[in-house]
């Protein structure tokens, strides 16, 4: 760089810079492995680490490190030794460009260290690094010219073009994107302004300034300036943000390359200053977007399998970006002889003011009100003491003594917090059957909540931030069958129904999914509101709705196994409900929601610590769901809530997990609580399913033999929404057959009912072997082992064995 004010264009003299062809195909070929070396290793980074996700395994916490190492050093090794050695100033001035971009990549690396969903912390130390950086190349601007000083152009009318191109390039971000915490937001909007800000220098000073100083036509300069600028922006969008966040913005940023030269452009033959400041608005506005607007904890593949969620929306909105940034720069391209020159004679003011009018209607009447942030959930020291109650208590009573001893214990121990959160004016939700309470609140108040005597340790609570649109309602492609499914068959269902005339008729089954479609043809009739209503026998912490619903299926799927008139193992049990999961996750909070009304019931509206009804409680309660660290659980924090229903007398059959057939991949809670029955896949074959999890447990080092035994879970034939059938596979598909199987038995002798030990000895001791294909670290000659446990369920058996104990 050889000044830093901005002299008129003028048209290059040097011959080198004119005819410098192996200069411009150099440019070319480096460009491309740039663009290669950055975008496949994100790309295909990112979507190996989100399979990896939705298999259950691990993407290394170092990976995303060592992948900025290489791709920092990679494009280094290309662009530093050119940015010294290459005679034209014109192609230098390029090669400098991005070689101080694959600097910020190296600079930015160990934000990459950092794991979700510690995205606050990882928003900060972004900062850090980017002003690092930027003190980095001011240094540098200074040393090279001691009389360095930013000036902007004169023209307001740039930073206004800059602002208009801005704001109509982010409309789909405001239409569909929320907003989370004041905090995110406030983190989201410096990264992404202060990237602006650095990313404006260095684009100015470094490549802008020089070409310009060896013009060879403005035509050229915008090509040549446009490529330089895409390519250098595209690796430092690769460094910024985390979890995804960085693949939607090196989708669209990039193809803003043509608006930004042109406004880097506008009307500098009449100034002496550099349009800098309108770089910056123009960059720093378009990258603030995503990040403040999107959770890059929710751009998961898990999110985007057969439904129209985060990954759906935001995917969506950079390509719109993409489009309308690319259509300006054609429009830039086409009015180029006019940037430079005389100043517009257009109404910018009028434009800038209409185009941000309509921006505020679509984040205000089209966009997601309201802030969305993330939560934190306060386990107390203190929990409820259960001793005492006895299987020999009568099960109704064993109910009402364990919901009162845990309210009692919750209102006394949170008495203290609350009237401290009430006085700050915090808000929060109060939890019994895990002693707790969900709590608003960021990194500030977890500091001083870790702190309190009372308080155990506290965890993340993740909340989903709204759609632009409710999700669709699945529709099922099967037909309803016509005689009992091979699943029924195998495990002997159908032969209790006729020899035993046992089909669960006085059990009430409680289920916690991701809702039920209550007037399915399959479940209607043994819905216990549908006499008596919706009041206790329904409840929605995600949407408040007043009746049983489901959009996603799965849910009605799994209702359906186990009690379905024609798809089910126990179609003469009851059922009521409650909806724990939406769009596939959920939270500790919303999991304790849905535990906390089958234990004791309450009517819409209700207060669970003063209108539960523990008289209406669950029996059985089958759980097709797990509650890994990206939902905020780690090892400890539904135990007690498990231990407590246990103590209920309510069988707990749990799904094992689909992260198989590794050893050791029965890794989630529940299903890794010796308090709970868990249970593996089979197939039609009678092999493990090739999803199925198996232990031993190794999350919480005790090596616990699960799952506990094996059941039907591929290829299982069930209700789904709008009065359909769907075939579906999983362990998900496999648990609610045990929760048939024991409302059967409890059905057959009722002694049994709440006798949850010799429940499970029954369970187990009347298991068929099982005979297929074991994983290789399984050794199938022990029973129970960690493949099949105690081997197949046989509800045949079982019930037999029910009918004659005494």
């Amino acid at each position: 760089m050889q000044q830093t004010s901005a002299p008129s264009l003028q048209t290059s003299n040097n011959p080198s810079d004119r005819q410098d062809i192996s200069g411009l195909l150099l440019v070319i070929l480096v460009s491309l492995w740039i663009v290669f070396v950055s975008g496949a290793l994100h790309f295909v980074a990112w979507t190996v680490e989100e399979m990896l996700l939705v298999m259950g395994l691990a993407w290394p916490g170092w990976g995303w490190f060592l992948i900025a190492i290489g791709q920092g050093m990679l494009i280094g090794l290309a662009a530093i030794p050119l940015s010294r050695m290459w005679p034209s100033e014109r192609y230098r001035a390029v090669f400098n460009t991005w070689a101080l971009s694959s600097v910020f990549v190296l600079i930015l690396s160990p934000i990459k260290l950092i794991q979700p969903p510690s995205t606050q912390l990882a928003n900060l130390l972004q900062i850090i690094l980017v002003g690092f950086f930027l003190a980095m190349m001011v240094a540098h601007l200074r040393h090279r010219d001691r009389e360095f000083r930013l000036r902007s152009g004169k023209p307001a009318t740039a930073q206004m073009l800059a602002l208009i191109i801005a704001i109509i390039v982010i409309y789909p971000w405001l239409a569909w994107g929320a907003l989370g915490s004041v905090l995110d937001t406030v983190l989201n909007l410096i990264a992404g302004l202060l990237f602006g800000f650095t990313a404006a220098l260095l684009l100015t000073y470094y490549l802008f300034i020089p070409l310009r100083q060896t013009s060879t036509g403005i035509g050229r300069d915008l090509v040549l300036g446009g490529l330089a600028t895409g390519t250098a922006l595209l690796v430092m969008t690769s460094s910024l943000g985390f979890n995804g966040i960085q693949i939607l913005l090196m989708l669209f940023i990039p193809a803003l390359c043509i608006a930004i030269a042109g406004v880097g452009w506008y009307g500098q033959n009449e100034d002496e200053g550099t349009n800098w400041l309108s770089i910056f608005l123009l960059i720093g506005l378009t990258v603030a977007a995503p990040m403040i607007f999107f959770d890059p904890d929710e751009l998961v593949l898990l999110l985007a399998f057969g439904v129209k969620d985060i990954p759906y929306w935001a995917f969506s909105a950079a390509i719109i970006s993409m489009l309308i940034a690319c259509s300006f720069g054609a429009v830039i391209m086409l009015a180029r002889r006019h940037l430079a020159g005389s100043k517009p004679r257009m109404p910018m003011l009028g434009i800038l003011i209409l185009t941000w009018v309509i921006g505020a209607f679509i984040l205000v009447g089209l966009g997601q009100r309201g802030l969305h942030g993330d939560q934190l959930f306060v386990i107390m020291a203190d929990q409820a003491d259960l001793d005492g109650i006895g299987v020999k208590v009568d099960s109704d009573r064993r109910s009402e003594l364990v919901y009162k001893r845990l309210v009692e214990q919750a209102e006394n121990s949170q008495a203290d917090i609350r009237r401290v959160l009430d006085t700050l004016g915090i808000a929060y939700t109060p939890y019994y059957l895990v002693n707790g309470l969900a709590v608003d609140g960021g990194p500030v108040l977890r500091l001083w909540l870790e702190r309190r005597s009372d308080v155990d340790h506290v965890i993340d609570n993740p909340v989903l931030r709204p759609l632009p649109s409710l999700e669709e309602t699945s529709y099922g492609n099967d037909d309803a069958p016509r005689e009992p499914t091979w699943n029924l068959t195998r495990i002997g269902a159908d032969r209790v129904w006729r020899d035993f005339g046992v089909d669960g008729e006085g059990i009430v089954i409680g289920h916690a999914d991701s809702g039920i479609q209550g007037d399915h043809p399959e479940l209607i009739a043994s819905y216990r509101g549908y006499a008596s209503g919706d009041d206790y026998n329904w409840f929605d912490p995600w949407y408040g709705s007043t009746s049983p619903v489901d959009s996603s299926g799965h849910g009605t799927h799994t209702l359906g196994t186990i009690l379905g008139a024609s798809t089910g193992v126990a179609p003469g049990a009851q059922w009521f409900g409650c909806a724990n999961l939406a769009r596939g996750l959920g939270n500790p909070a919303l999991y304790l929601d849905c535990l906390q009304f089958l234990l004791a019931p309450f009517p819409n509206g209700g207060d669970p610590f003063t209108d539960g009804d523990p008289s209406r409680s669950a029996q059985v309660i089958n759980n097709s769901w797990l509650c890994p660290e990206l939902e905020g659980c780690d090892g400890r924090t539904l135990i007690e809530a498990i231990k407590a229903l246990r103590q209920a007398g309510i069988f707990m059959a749990v799904a094992a997990g689909n992260e198989g057939p590794w050893c050791g991949s029965v890794r989630f809670p529940p299903a890794t609580f010796e308090e709970v029955f868990s249970v593996g896949a089979i197939n039609q074959s009678g092999n493990i399913a090739s999803f199925s999890s198996i232990g031993p447990v190794e999350s919480d080092a005790s090596g616990r033999i699960k799952p506990d035994l094996v059941a039907p879970g591929d290829g299982i034939l069930s209700s789904f929404p709008q009065d359909t059938y769907e075939v579906q596979a999983g362990t998900s598909m496999a648990s609610p057959h045990v929760a048939g199987v024991v409302a059967l038995m409890w059905s057959a002798n009722p002694s049994l009912i709440g006798d949850i030990e010799q429940t499970e000895k029954i369970l187990a001791e009347t298991a068929s072997p099982y005979q297929g294909r074991q994983p290789a670290c399984v050794d199938g000659s022990k029973v129970p082992n960690s493949g099949s446990g105690y081997g197949v369920l046989n509800a045949y058996e079982a019930v037999k064995t029910a009918l004659a104990f005494q």
